[in-house]
């Protein structure tokens, strides 16, 4: 397994992770995106479907989740030793990580014993899509209303169609902090439990709103 780093420019959720298969090798193949400490990778933010390297673009879908821009690692683990994907050979402007282990074991968790692996440079990316996404109030919806916002303690959600919501809450760095499946009129959520800050509301997979907990 092995990867470098990826900068993303502006937030949005990110789709799929993907690579650039030089030739149809057919081994399985399974991507992972990581948070960065200091050109290091840090935590392990998402994990791709398994699929199968053919020539061009292989892109793997993931859970979405909302990144920031800033700067995170895109790392792929093989099934099989080969020339997967396109190298850039001697490419001082990018550091590239790596861990050896089998295809099938679980993505790692840890990053402590990655190693550097020199003078190699891959092909890979992230695509993220930001149409949806702003500073404000992110998607118009007219089912959902959220209040009060800043809040102090709690927030409560109106929900107008009375369906089931599946609800998460994000901070900044796109780590979520507190998830909750109800389908009642009116959800109330705690926030007493946070820390003062900025937090992103989403609801059925789509981020509705930016909150600020005071």
């Amino acid at each position: 397994m092995y990867g470098e780093r990826y900068s993303v420019e502006s937030q949005g959720i990110i789709v799929s992770t993907n690579l650039i298969g030089k030739v149809a090798t057919g081994s399985s193949v399974q991507m992972a995106v990581y948070t960065d400490n200091n050109n290091y990778p840090k935590d392990l933010i998402a994990t791709s479907e398994i699929g199968i390297v053919d020539t061009g673009i292989v892109s793997l879908s993931v859970d979405p989740i909302l990144l920031f821009p800033g700067e995170y690692w895109v790392m792929a683990l093989y099934e099989t030793i080969g020339k997967h994907t396109y190298f850039n050979n001697f490419d001082s402007t990018n550091i590239t990580y790596g861990l050896p282990i089998e295809f099938g074991s679980p993505i790692p968790i840890s990053t402590s014993n990655f190693v550097p692996v020199e003078n190699v440079s891959v092909t890979y990316f992230l695509e993220l899509d930001c149409m949806n996404v702003d500073a404000g109030n992110l998607i118009e919806n007219k089912f959902f209303k959220i209040y009060p916002n800043p809040a102090n303690t709690e927030i409560f959600i109106e929900n107008n169609q009375m369906d089931k919501l599946d609800i998460e809450i994000f901070d900044v760095q796109g780590k979520k902090v507190k998830s909750n499946f109800s389908n009642t009129a009116l959800i109330e959520l705690s926030l007493s439990d946070l820390l003062k800050g900025v937090y992103f509301v989403r609801i059925n997979g789509d981020v509705i709103q930016k909150i600020i907990r005071i």
